[in-house]
């Protein structure tokens, strides 16, 4: 019989909405203007913007994370293009709900996206230390602590997630972040 899988949408929130939307126009109205203030200017930029705009476009768009799928063996993370990101749940050690602040307000990103179709990479605090960020929206999150690696994934239920690991692993449950 296959596991019980569960499905966390990963919803846009306003603000990944705004800066995909903003960015999205400014790597088209770059190139537009350049063409109607400097028309000698438009190859060059043109140029650029193909150069940069679209790369980064794909990329960002290609780890954009889609969806989150929790079963009795992995949490994975469905991403738009770049395959999943997959966790055992038998390598988890810890798991709890983690507020948006811990998150947005007292780390760094080391790498990655910071609302540009979401938030994902590489970012550091203090207290999470290094963890891999896999969210697009900030509210509802969820701190992993694995053998080799930590994450901070975004959930539309973080509550019924960290329930759901700690039943699989049969240890309590964190739910707040204290």
């Amino acid at each position: 019989m296959a596991p019980e899988r569960i499905v966390f949408p990963m919803k846009w929130s306003p603000v990944v909405r705004t800066v995909t939307a903003a960015v999205n126009c400014l790597f088209v109205a770059i190139p537009l203007l350049a063409m109607l203030l400097a028309p000698e200017t438009w190859p060059l930029a043109a140029g650029i913007g193909g150069c940069v705009g679209i790369p980064v476009w794909l990329i960002c768009q290609g780890y954009c994370p889609r969806v989150l799928e929790a079963d009795e063996r992995n949490l994975t993370i469905r991403r738009r293009m770049f395959g999943d990101v997959v966790i055992p749940v038998r390598y988890i050690r810890y798991v709890r709900v983690v507020s948006r602040a811990e998150v947005a307000y007292r780390s760094v990103r080391t790498g990655g996206s910071g609302g540009y179709y979401g938030y994902f990479g590489t970012f550091w605090s203090r207290r999470l230390k290094s963890f891999r960020l896999y969210a697009t929206d900030l509210h509802g999150l969820v701190y992993i602590v694995t053998a080799d690696r930590n994450y901070v994934i975004g959930c539309s239920d973080p509550k019924a997630l960290v329930e759901r690991v700690g039943r699989i692993l049969g240890t309590d449950v964190i739910l707040s972040d204290i």
